[in-house]
């Protein structure tokens, strides 16, 4: 009796095994790395400068009409006839100092505790650079620029008024100075003011005349926004504009991450300094003036300006 042959089937069973031997040796696709978690939406605070509360005043010098804050105190300043404050400057040594428009040409005072000024220096002429006090040369910058030459760049002592250079070539300045003017002349992208410590800036966007404007504080270290404030603009009662209700140019931070910004009224004809915490709450630092400097602000703030 014959037995079924069994030649054939090791191979027939080899053939079916081997492609799965060899499926085993490649190695299996990576798992999908999970998506990365969509960010976090900014918390947003949308800001009716007219219809905020009052608080307290600025911690930093600010002009409001003739009104001086300084260290925590209000002062009418007392000018002159025919001369109208206009810059607050900042403090330097312990005296506040302002600059004020004369019917011949602009004039640094010290204001006095009680608001009595001194002149310090002479008469000097600016076109469209605002005075500045550069803290880390104890210099008063002023520039004069128009189509009839080039830029005249005067610089005044602090302490004294005293004209210490005055010239049209940039490299004849102080390395501060010099530094304070090339932010002039190239400001920074939408960086409009930044802490004492550096821990914090501000940013104002205004695309394309895009409405509301804003103002969003960030953690400079991987510019986290913490915040954004979105001031609502105003109708203006002359013209078929929208003017914005902040002056994204005067904005600084006044301690930590709390910022001060210049704010106005539905007109756009009246202003106030208005105060804003990061964790939301907003309110007016200042009456209404038509009128108002912030000592330090906007990006020349934090190049060793006031």
């Amino acid at each position: 009796m014959n037995r079924p042959s069994l030649r054939g089937r090791p191979r027939a069973a080899l053939a079916l095994l081997l492609p799965a031997a060899l499926l085993a040796l490649v190695p299996s696709p990576a798992p999908a790395a999970p998506a990365e978690p969509a960010p976090s939406p900014v918390p947003t605070t949308r800001v009716e400068v007219a219809d905020l509360p009052r608080g307290a005043a600025p911690r930093v010098d600010v002009l409001v009409g003739r009104r001086l804050v300084h260290d925590g105190r209000t002062t009418t300043v007392r000018v002159p006839a025919r001369t109208t404050p206009r810059v607050a400057l900042g403090t330097w040594r312990g005296v506040p100092l302002v600059v004020a428009t004369r019917p011949d040409g602009d004039q640094l005072y010290a204001v006095a505790r009680d608001g009595r000024v001194t002149a310090r220096g002479p008469v000097f002429q600016t076109y469209n650079y605002p005075p500045v006090l550069v803290r880390t040369s104890g210099h008063v910058l002023t520039a004069l620029a128009d189509r009839s030459g080039p830029t005249t760049y005067t610089v005044l002592d602090a302490s004294t008024g005293r004209v210490v250079v005055e010239t049209t070539d940039p490299d004849d300045l102080d390395p501060a100075d010099r530094a304070v003017l090339q932010r002039w002349q190239s400001p920074p992208r939408w960086v409009t003011a930044r802490s004492a410590s550096g821990r914090h800036d501000v940013v104002a966007r205004d695309p394309d005349g895009a409405r509301p404007a804003q103002l969003t504080v960030r953690r400079t270290e991987g510019t986290i926004a913490l915040r954004r404030f979105a001031f609502a603009p105003y109708a203006s009662t002359r013209t078929s504009e929208w003017p914005d209700s902040v002056d994204a140019a005067q904005v600084r931070m006044e301690r930590g991450s709390t910022l001060l910004a210049v704010g106005l009224d539905r007109s756009g004809e009246r202003m106030t300094v208005v105060r804003c915490r990061v964790g939301g709450r907003c309110e007016r630092a200042m009456p209404w003036a038509t009128l108002v400097s912030v000592a330090g602000a906007g990006a020349l703030g934090w190049t060793g300006a006031s």
